[in-house]
C-alpha cells in the first residue's frame, strides 16, 4: 500500500529540523501524538520534544515513527541508523538549519550519491543540510527548506537530468539566488549544458561523474566552499538575522547592536571586493540597526530635553544615517568600477562612477571617471525588435535572422534610414541559421531539412533533406559554391549551393558537431562540438589535416582570419584560442571571459577579434598582444552574433533579447578628447610634435619612425633605415629636419618633406638621445660610451665632446638655446654650456635615474623626475625648491609652453598633469602598459604619451572639463545615454528603450515589410 508523504517522513527521517536554544536552562517535555494518515488510513505516531527556553517553548526536534502495520510487515527498523534505509546508511546527525556549511539541492534519483557526498563532507568537518527522500510539498516543510538555504554558508547544486526536471530543485535554486547565496554546482551525472538554468550555468562546475576522481573533486569543492569563508559566514549570519527581523514585522528588538552592529557595518563597507554581494534586505537591516543604535544613544543623552528638540535631533540623525548610507554605497560603486576597469569593462565602470559621483561627489572619483570615459565604447544605434531572438547577423551587418514571438523565422534588412522585417519564411523556430559571405543566401536549419533561402527575394530556393533530424549547423564557403552541414550523425556533408547535390562526406569526429566554418580561400573546413577537439579538413580531398587539441569544454564558435593563416575558436571553457592553420599549433589563448564564447568576428584587416559571450559581454581582442582591449556589456542578454562593420569604427552585437546594438569603438579609445594611433609593431620609445602641432612623430623598437596626421589619425610617412631600435628623436626648430638616435650606433638626419635620410653619423656605441640646440645650428648627442657630442648642423662636423658619465637618460635645452641639462643614471644633473660643454652647475637628484628634464620658461629652474619623484630645482643655489610624489616610477616629462604645468608618465601606465605653483595633480588617463615617453604640443592644446603597448595616445585640452565640472545628475544622465546602461542598487542593468533618446542614440523599431 502506498503511503502519503506524512507516513514516509515517519520511517525515512529521524529529524525534520533543529532550533537551537538561545539562552537559559533547558528541560525537555515530550508529547506523543497519534493520527491517521489521510491517504493510507494507518495509525501513525509522532513525538514532539519541547524545550523550555527563557519562559518560552521552542520545538527542538520532531521525529516520526512509521505505522505499526508496516513494522509488522517485516520492513525492520527504517530509521536513519538502519542498513535498510534505501539500501544505505543515512547520516547519523540530524539536519540543522543553523550553523551548517552547506545546503545540498538534489533530485531523489541521486540520493545514493548525495549520501556519499554528505559523509565525505562530514569527514572533512563540513555539516550539510539535506532533505532525505526529496522535499515534502506542504507549506511548513518548504519554509524549513528555505530557512535552511538562508542559514547555509553555500548551496551545493547536484546537477543531473533528474535535477533539471525537478520543479522543487529549481525553486530551491531560485531562493538561493534571491538570497545571494554562494552557489557551487557539481555534476554527478552528465547534463545538457544549455538546459542548465543560467544562475547555475555561469559558475565553474565541479565534476563528480562516474569515472571522475572523487577525491580531487572533493578538494575542489572544499576549496570553493572555503574561499572567503569569513565573509560568507558573516553574510549567512546577517541574512538569517535580517530574515528573522523581516518575518517579525521588522520589530526593533531584533536589530543589531554594539559590536555586532560595528562588525556588520565594516562588512558592508567591504562589500565591493567580496562575493556574494549583500542583499537589499541585509543593507536595509544594517541601516535600520544603526538608526536604532543612534536613537538609543540619543535617548540616554537627551532624556531631559523637550519633545520638540528631540524630534529635531532625530531628524538630524536620520539625515546623517542617510548620508552615511549614501557614502557606503558610493564607496561600493567606486570599488565595483575599479574591478570593472581591471576587466576592461570601461562602460560599466563609467556608469558606476557617475552614480558614485551623484551620491558622493569627490574629485578623485571624477578623475577615475575621466579615465574610464577615455576607454569606453559609445552606443550609437539600437534596432528594437521586442519579443524576438536574433539567431545571426550577416558579416557586414546589413541583414539578420530572428525567431519571432510566435515561434516563426524571419529575415530582417537594416538600411540607413529604416529596418524592415520580411514576412516569415518559416512557421517554426530555426535550429541554426547562417548567411553566405555576400548575404545573397541564407541557410536555415529546421527539423528534418535545411532550407536555402534567397535573402533579397525572401524566397526558398531548395531544401536539403534531413530525414533523421540530425543536422545542427551549416556554413557557406566564400564563393558561395558549397554548403556544408553537420550534426549528431557525426558526418560533415558538402553540397552544391546551386543544385543541392551532395559533393562529399567527411568522417572522423566521435561526438555531436555543432560548429563548422570554411576558410576564406575555400581550401579548409573546420568543425567541432562536444568532443572538445577542433578538426581541420582539406575541402578538395576530404583529408583530415589537423586535430587541434587544447579546449577543455564544448566548442561554441569557430572562424578563420581574413588572410587564411589563423583560426579562432570559442568554447564553453570561457577561452578563445588562436591556431596556426599551416602547422596546427596553438598561437595564443585569450582569457578574461566568465562564460562561453558564442560568437566571433574578425576586423577586415585581421588585427582585431570580436567575441560575444553567453553572459552578454562583447570583447575586443588585440591579436598582436593576444589580450582583451575592451569589454562592452549587454546585461542579461546572451550574445548570439557579432559583426565588425565595414567602417572599422563600429561593432554590431545581437542576442536573445531581440535588440541589435551598434557601438562606436573607433581605435579602441572612445572619447572625443582622446585619439589612439596604432601602427608600430614594437614598443614606442619617443614622440615629438611638429612645430605646427598638427602632426606627431614617433620612434619605436621596430626600427622605424612614423609621421602621423592628427586630423584623420593616419600614418602619413614611415622613415626606415635604422637597423636597431630607435631610442629618441628631435625635430629642428624650423620643422624641416629630424634627427634620430639608434641602437645601431648611428644618428640619422631626415628630410621631413621627402622622408629621405640625408646624413648618417657613425658613433662608437649606441646613440641614446638627440637634441637640437643653439636655435638649430647644433645637434647634441649622448652615447652609451658616456660621452656627449656636439655637431654642427650645416656640415655635421664634430664641434665639442665631453665625458659626463655612463647612461645619460635625459636632455633639456634652455629657451634661449645656450644651456643644456643632462641627467644620468647616477642621479646627477649636469647643467652645461651648449657651446663649450663646460659645467655651469651640478644638481644631485639621488636616489634614482634621471629620466626626464625641462627648463622653466625663465631658465632659472629645472623640472626633473628621478625614480618616483618630480622635483623643482633652483639652478643658482643648486637646491631643491619643491618635490611631489604619488606616481609610480616616472619615465617621461614634458612642460606646457606656458610653464605653469608639466605632464608625466611612467611605469604605472598613468599620465598625470601637475600644477607647478600649487602642486595639485590631475590624472589625465591611462594606457594598457607602462609608458616610456610624453610630449606637450607647442600650441599647448594636446598631450601625447607612448609606451610598451605599441600605441600613441593624444589627449586634447581642455581635457574632460565637462566631466570634472558638470552637475552630477546631468553627468549621470549623459552617461546613461552614451552607454545604454544604468545602475540600480549595486547592479549595472540595461537602460530601458523608452529612456533612450537622441541625439546620442538612434532608435529604430522594426517594421514588417508588406
Amino acid at each position: 500500500m502506498r503511503h502519503s508523504w506524512q507516513c514516509r517522513i515517519g520511517y525515512n527521517l529521524k529529524y525534520i529540523g533543529v532550533i537551537r536554544a538561545l539562552s537559559g536552562s533547558t528541560r525537555p517535555i515530550a508529547l506523543r501524538l497519534a493520527y491517521f494518515c489521510p491517504r493510507c488510513g494507518l495509525l501513525c505516531e509522532s513525538m514532539i520534544w519541547l524545550w523550555k527556553v527563557s519562559n518560552s517553548m521552542s520545538v527542538l526536534n520532531l521525529s516520526f515513527k512509521r505505522p505499526a502495520a508496516e513494522k509488522s510487515a517485516g520492513l525492520g527498523d527504517a530509521g536513519p541508523n538502519s542498513a535498510q534505509h534505501n539500501s544505505h546508511h543515512e547520516p547519523e546527525s540530524p539536519n540543522s538549519a543553523i550553523d551548517v556549511d552547506s545546503f545540498i539541492s538534489y533530485a531523489k534519483a541521486d540520493e545514493e550519491f548525495v549520501l556519499r557526498l554528505y559523509n565525505a563532507l562530514k569527514e572533512r568537518h563540513k555539516e550539510s543540510w539535506v532533505v532525505w527522500d526529496g522535499a515534502t510539498p506542504d507549506e511548513d516543510s518548504v519554509k524549513r527548506v528555505y530557512a535552511a538555504i538562508e542559514a547555509a554558508q553555500a548551496v551545493i547544486v547536484v546537477l543531473s537530468p533528474d535535477w533539471l526536471g525537478s520543479e522543487s530543485c529549481k525553486l530551491e535554486l531560485a531562493h538561493a539566488v534571491a538570497c545571494n547565496k554562494r552557489l557551487v554546482p557539481i555534476v554527478c551525472r552528465e547534463v545538457a549544458a544549455h538546459e542548465v538554468p543560467k544562475d547555475a550555468a555561469v559558475h565553474n562546475w565541479i565534476f563528480f561523474r562516474e569515472g571522475d576522481d572523487f577525491g580531487k573533486a572533493m578538494d575542489l569543492l572544499i576549496q570553493a566552499m572555503d574561499t572567503d569563508s569569513d565573509w560568507v559566514w558573516l553574510h549567512t549570519r546577517l541574512l538569517t538575522r535580517s530574515v528573522e527581523w523581516d518575518n517579525n514585522n521588522r520589530n526593533a528588538s531584533y536589530a543589531l547592536r554594539g559590536h555586532e552592529l560595528q562588525q556588520a557595518e565594516n562588512w558592508l563597507r567591504k562589500s565591493g571586493t567580496f562575493k556574494p554581494p549583500p542583499t537589499q534586505l541585509q543593507t536595509e537591516y544594517i541601516g535600520v540597526s544603526r538608526m536604532r543604535a543612534n536613537m538609543v544613544r540619543f535617548r540616554s543623552i537627551a532624556g531631559g530635553i523637550t519633545l520638540a528638540f528631540a524630534a529635531a535631533v532625530l531628524i538630524l540623525i536620520v539625515a546623517q544615517n542617510r548620508q552615511r548610507a549614501n557614502l557606503y554605497l558610493a564607496q561600493d560603486l567606486r570599488a565595483q568600477a575599479v574591478w570593472a576597469l581591471t576587466d576592461r569593462d570601461a562602460p560599466s565602470a563609467e556608469v558606476l562612477l557617475a552614480k558614485s559621483i551623484v551620491m558622493d561627489d569627490r574629485h578623485d572619483t571624477r578623475e577615475l571617471f575621466v579615465d574610464a570615459q577615455s576607454h569606453a565604447a559609445r552606443l550609437v544605434r539600437v534596432i528594437h525588435n521586442p519579443g524576438s531572438s536574433v539567431a545571426t547577423v550577416s558579416r557586414d551587418g546589413s541583414d539578420f535572422i530572428t525567431e519571432q514571438a510566435g515561434g516563426s523565422t524571419a529575415i530582417g534588412h537594416i538600411r540607413a534610414g529604416s529596418v524592415e522585417m520580411a514576412p516569415a519564411i518559416e512557421t517554426s523556430a530555426p535550429k541554426f541559421a547562417a548567411f553566405s559571405p555576400d548575404n545573397a543566401l541564407a541557410a536555415i536549419v529546421m527539423h528534418g531539412r535545411v532550407d536555402i533561402v534567397d535573402v533579397a527575394m525572401n524566397k526558398l530556393r531548395f531544401s536539403i533533406p534531413d530525414s533523421a533530424g540530425s543536422v545542427t549547423c551549416a556554413a557557406f564557403n566564400y564563393d558561395r559554391s558549397l554548403i556544408a552541414t553537420a550534426g549528431t550523425d557525426l558526418t560533415i556533408t558538402t553540397w552544391n549551393a546551386t543544385t543541392g547535390v551532395k559533393v562529399r562526406e567527411f568522417h572522423g569526429e566521435q561526438q555531436e558537431i555543432d560548429q563548422i566554418a570554411f576558410s576564406p580561400n575555400g581550401r579548409y573546413l573546420c568543425s567541432g562540438g562536444w568532443e572538445n577537439i577542433v578538426f581541420l579538413w582539406d575541402v578538395a580531398s576530404g583529408r583530415l589535416v589537423h586535430r587541434l587539441v587544447g579546449h577543455e569544454d564544448v566548442l561554441l564558435s569557430c572562424l578563420f582570419s581574413p588572410d587564411n593563416t589563423m583560426l579562432a575558436t570559442g568554447s564553453w571553457d570561457n577561452t578563445t584560442r588562436l591556431w596556426d592553420v599551416a602547422s596546427g599549433g596553438l598561437i595564443a589563448t585569450i582569457r578574461g571571459s566568465t562564460s562561453g564564447i558564442n560568437a566571433l568576428a574578425f576586423s577586415s584587416d585581421g588585427r582585431w577579434l570580436y567575441t560575444g559571450s553567453q553572459l552578454g559581454v562583447t570583447r575586443i581582442c588585440d591579436l598582436a598582444a593576444s589580450s582583451v582591449r575592451l569589454s562592452i556589456p549587454s546585461p542579461g542578454n546572451t550574445i548570439n552574433a557579432v559583426a565588425a562593420l565595414p567602417d572599422q569604427g563600429s561593432v554590431m552585437t545581437a542576442g536573445e533579447n531581440g535588440d541589435i546594438q551598434v557601438w562606436d569603438v573607433g581605435y579602441r579609445d572612445y572619447n572625443g578628447n582622446v585619439q589612439t594611433l596604432r601602427g608600430h609593431t614594437g614598443a614606442v620609445t619617443d614622440i615629438a610634435f611638429t612645430p605646427n602641432s598638427r602632426e606627431i612623430i614617433s620612434a619605436g623598437q621596430d626600427e622605424t619612425l612614423k609621421l602621423w596626421n592628427l586630423e584623420d589619425r593616419t600614418c602619413v610617412r614611415t622613415f626606415s633605415g635604422h637597423t636597431g631600435s630607435v631610442h629618441s628623436l628631435a625635430i629642428s626648430p624650423d620643422g624641416t629636419r629630424m634627427a634620430s638616435a639608434g641602437g645601431d650606433w648611428t644618428v640619422r638626419i631626415w628630410d621631413m618633406e621627402t622622408g629621405a635620410c640625408t646624413k648618417i653619423l657613425p658613433l662608437p656605441a649606441a646613440a641614446r638621445i638627440v637634441q637640437f640646440v643653439r636655435s638649430g645650428s647644433a645637434l647634441a648627442v649622448t652615447c652609451d660610451d658616456g660621452v656627449i657630442r656636439l655637431y654642427d648642423t650645416d656640415d655635421y662636423r664634430l664641434l665639442e665632446s665631453r665625458f659626463l658619465g655612463y647612461w645619460m637618460c635625459a636632455i633639456a635645452v634652455s629657451s634661449d638655446g645656450t644651456t643644456l641639462a643632462v641627467g644620468t643614471g647616477s642621479g646627477t644633473i649636469h647643467v652645461i654650456s651648449a657651446s663649450t660643454l663646460q659645467t655651469k652647475a651640478t644638481l644631485y637628484a639621488r636616489p634614482g635615474q634621471v629620466w626626464g628634464l625641462s627648463f622653466s620658461p625663465d631658465d632659472k629652474r629645472i623640472y626633473a623626475v628621478a625614480g618616483r619623484t618630480l622635483s623643482i630645482w633652483d639652478i643658482a643655489s643648486e637646491r631643491t625648491i619643491r618635490s611631489f610624489g604619488g606616481h609610480g616610477v616616472i619615465w617621461g616629462l614634458a612642460m606646457e609652453p606656458s610653464g605653469n604645468r608639466v605632464v608625466t608618465a611612467g611605469v604605472d601606465a598613468t599620465v598625470r598633469v601637475w600644477n607647478m605653483q600649487t602642486g595639485s595633480v590631475q590624472m589625465l588617463g591611462s594606457a594598457d602598459s607602462s609608458l616610456t615617453g610624453v610630449a606637450w604640443s607647442p600650441s599647448g592644446t594636446r598631450v601625447a604619451a607612448c609606451g610598451l603597448d605599441h600605441a600613441i595616445r593624444i589627449w586634447t585640452f581642455p581635457i574632460a572639463q565637462d566631466a570634472l565640472t558638470r552637475n552630477p545628475a546631468s553627468l549621470f544622465a549623459g552617461v546613461e545615454q552614451q552607454t545604454g546602461l544604468t545602475v540600480t542598487g549595486h547592479q549595472v542593468i540595461p537602460l530601458s528603450i523608452d529612456r533612450l533618446h537622441g541625439p546620442h542614440v538612434d532608435i529604430c523599431t522594426v517594421r514588417v515589410k508588406s
